[in-house]
């Protein structure tokens, strides 16, 4: 508000400060522009004595102009229906030719040969800016909005007279009144607002189906189940696996030397790997990243053909205590560090 009344302040100044610099407050901008209340009790309609109905308008959005202020500045004659309560929308700064031939196109617009101080209200900061170099005024690249419209309070000049000012009609439309309790309501509602009806309609029967389907597909066991791969052993999605018998593969870059070895009930037995590729014979299907791998004849990078085969846990290691994993393990710690960055 200080800006639109070009008042200077401080950008800290808190809003003790700021209330202050409008108590001896007065100037041209406080005569063109008026303060539209609404009731607390109602957002979506006006209540009003049934004897009187007046036309109920929304306070007026940027870039607008109430037609009283437009009226003595109308190229064309306005009609005599149209109420000074409306506002209008800056569209266009044209000259004054297109300017006329867009009205005759668009009923809507309306063109008037409007002052630049008046104008001057509905621009922003790069508007203004083109609209200063349109009429040779010049200004600084570091003026900002309210000293940018200082520049044209008093300016006149030819391309004023060559150029005029194109308005839309934002005209608040008024519904049919409503008669409740000796009270009439006049509902209003702007031909640019969305119409967001609440509370919403059902939905039909084809919107239910829909959703149904949609919960069964993202809850069924194929959505969310895993499995492992055989050649990285990750579990992966089962929708991302494909069967070791369909992929079509060729498995010989995972056969490896000294990765793998055989199970042995005895110390006389003598050492053997196991034939074929390195994989885990217990799961029936690959994941997709080690197909591609494959496809390329490389091996995956987390295949277990990489030194990562441990093989089948035996009956007798599994389920193992503590204790008795330390006993077997083949790299035992006898100390730990532990780190305490606060108490």
């Amino acid at each position: 508000m200080a800006s639109l009344h070009n008042i200077r302040f401080d950008s800290r100044a808190r809003k003790p400060a700021l209330a202050a610099l409008f108590l001896n407050h007065n100037c041209e901008v406080c005569k063109l522009n008026v303060s539209l209340f609404r009731c607390p009790d109602s957002q979506d309609h006006k209540t009003v004595n049934e004897e009187q109905v007046p036309t109920a308008h929304k306070a007026p959005p940027s870039k607008t102009l109430s037609r009283s202020l437009l009226k003595p500045y109308s190229i064309l004659p306005l009609s005599q229906n149209e109420t000074e309560e409306t506002f209008l929308r800056f569209a266009h700064y044209l000259p004054l030719k297109d300017a006329m031939t867009l009205i005759k196109e668009n009923n809507k617009m309306e063109a008037f040969a409007l002052p630049m101080k008046h104008l001057a209200c509905c621009l922003t900061r790069d508007e203004l800016r083109n609209m200063a170099s349109l009429h040779n005024i010049r200004y600084r690249q570091k003026d900002r909005k309210p000293m940018l419209k200082d520049l044209f309070t008093k300016h006149q000049c030819d391309v004023c007279e060559s150029y005029a000012s194109v308005f839309e009609n934002c005209e608040v439309k008024k519904g049919p009144p409503t008669t409740t309790g000796g009270e009439t309501t006049v509902h209003t509602s702007s031909e640019h607002e969305p119409d967001n009806k609440f509370p919403p309609s059902p939905p039909s029967r084809q919107q239910v189906e829909q959703i149904v389907n949609d919960f069964c597909a993202d809850t069924s066991p194929s959505t969310f189940e895993e499995s492992g791969c055989a050649v990285c052993v990750q579990l992966t999605l089962y929708s991302e696996l494909i069967p070791v018998a369909e992929c079509g593969c060729d498995l010989s870059p995972l056969v490896a030397a000294g990765v793998t070895r055989g199970e042995r009930f005895s110390q006389s037995e003598t050492i053997q790997e196991l034939e074929g590729p390195v994989i885990d014979r217990t799961c029936k299907n690959i994941c997709q990243n080690c197909v591609q791998s494959l496809e390329k004849g490389k091996a995956p990078k987390h295949a277990l053909a990489n030194g990562l085969w441990l093989g089948i846990v035996p009956d007798e290691l599994k389920g193992l205590t503590f204790a008795e994993k330390m006993m077997i393990a083949r790299v035992r710690h006898n100390r730990a560090v532990v780190r305490v960055s606060s108490g």
